[in-house]
């Protein structure tokens, strides 16, 4: 009944705005990860129906099928660091009459880590194992990093391109050896040389005072 006209025709249940138009839905569900809401987008009035009343009776006298479609809009899928996604896109689903309210999921999974292993294979204990950056641009992949630096090893790998942004990456490092100190060689002695053998002073300063014999030449005249 229409409050304005009491004496007017009177409209039987299932009439009402709300019984000849409905809306639809589309649903995105983020799932692996906290603090991404759900993204939902409406479209109201997308499906109608119409129902015939016979004024006099105030009677349905028939009516169709809700008819239309709805047709959903892609939704980029949120970058979360750290984590990368199953899809860059969800969404783009047509709801029908029968099926108003459609879903989607996204689905993200921890990125993998650079493992510094030694030569053995084994994990190196305490070095850094930093896990691969989530491309800004593109949710599902991930950017190549650097590996790094472990004190007392050494590696000829300088960065990790993964292949699978899920999975791991270890990285062989040798460990680097001590150089044993040089010793210098002991300086050979130095060799002696043999002097001239001489005189004791004493035998010396004898010689020197001995009288010296000299000639008369007179003793020798004839």
């Amino acid at each position: 009944m229409n409050p304005n006209d009491p004496n007017g025709p009177k409209w039987p249940a299932g009439t009402g705005a709300s019984d000849l138009v409905k809306g639809a839905t589309q649903t995105i569900h983020y799932q692996g990860v906290s603090g991404v809401e759900d993204s939902v987008t409406t479209i109201k009035g997308a499906f109608e129906k119409t129902v015939t009343v016979d004024l006099v009776t105030g009677k349905i006298v028939s009516e169709t099928d809700f008819t239309g479609q709805a047709n959903f809009e892609t939704v980029k899928t949120p970058v979360v660091n750290g984590y990368h996604a199953d899809k860059a896109l969800a969404g783009g689903l047509t709801a029908t009459p029968d099926q108003p309210n459609v879903s989607d999921t996204v689905t993200y999974q921890a990125n993998g880590k650079v493992v510094p292993v030694d030569e053995n294979g084994k994990p190196i204990l305490g070095a850094d194992q930093p896990t691969y950056p989530t491309d800004p641009s593109d949710p599902t992949k991930v950017l190549p990093v650097p590996v790094p630096a472990v004190p007392g090893y050494t590696t000829k790998t300088t960065i990790v391109t993964p292949s699978d942004p899920g999975a791991n990456t270890t990285v062989t490092y040798e460990k680097v050896v001590d150089e044993a100190p040089i010793t210098p060689a002991t300086p050979a002695k130095p060799t002696a040389t043999p002097q001239a053998k001489q005189a004791p002073a004493k035998e010396a300063a004898n010689q020197a005072t001995l009288p010296q014999c000299k000639k008369d030449p007179a003793k020798f005249r004839r």
